[in-house]
């Protein structure tokens, strides 16, 4: 489904395919495994250095941080 989303749905950002693109976020946080395997998929498929794979999954992690 993530490289179907990247490929043929053109996806750029890991927040798109984990919240509208897949169901991996309709149940809350898929959590930090998932996300770094995510994450890792679409470094592969996208070009990301770490330190773009990092800020992607910084930002999916902060939509799903409780409002303060």
């Amino acid at each position: 489904e993530i490289v179907h989303a990247i490929r043929d749905e053109m996806a750029q950002k890991l927040s798109d395919v984990i919240l509208r693109r897949t169901e991996l976020g309709e149940g809350g946080s898929p959590g930090d495994e998932c996300l770094a395997a995510c994450a890792q998929m679409m470094a592969k498929e996208k070009g990301w250095d770490r330190l773009k794979t990092e800020k992607e999954i910084d930002e999916v992690k902060a939509i799903y941080k409780p409002a303060q």
